[in-house]
């Protein structure tokens, strides 16, 4: 493992937890905007050490889904502090929509894994 892929790992930890945590619950909690926010910083810095690294971008089907799942990871932390202030039905559709979220990443993460 690179130095910097253990953040991608870490993110997968802390964004489960958030995420399961939410839908387990069934209402989300203040502990888990921090720990959201955290998984985001994780697979935010594991990227920009990792393209550091390459120096260049390598247009794959991970590339593809890693962007997407980053850009949806970080839209569902924006609206994951609208749910923790329960605006609307934000709630209501974020414990909706996070696991399919979650799995968009999961595809992401599992596509990034070297295959020897």
């Amino acid at each position: 493992m690179h130095s910097s892929e253990w953040l991608f790992v870490v993110a997968l930890v802390l964004y489960s937890v958030a995420i399961w945590g939410h839908v387990l619950c069934g209402e989300f909690r203040r502990w888990m905007l921090p720990v959201f926010g955290l998984a985001v910083l994780a697979d935010i810095s594991g990227t920009i050490f990792l393209c550091g690294i390459s120096g260049r971008w390598i247009w794959t089907f991970h590339t593809v889904m890693g962007l997407l799942a980053l850009l949806i990871m970080t839209l569902h932390l924006v609206w994951a502090r609208f749910a923790a202030r329960r605006v609307g039905r934000s709630a209501e559709l974020f414990k909706k929509y996070s696991v399919w979220a979650w799995v968009l990443w999961l595809v992401a993460f599992f596509s990034g894994i070297p295959r020897h």
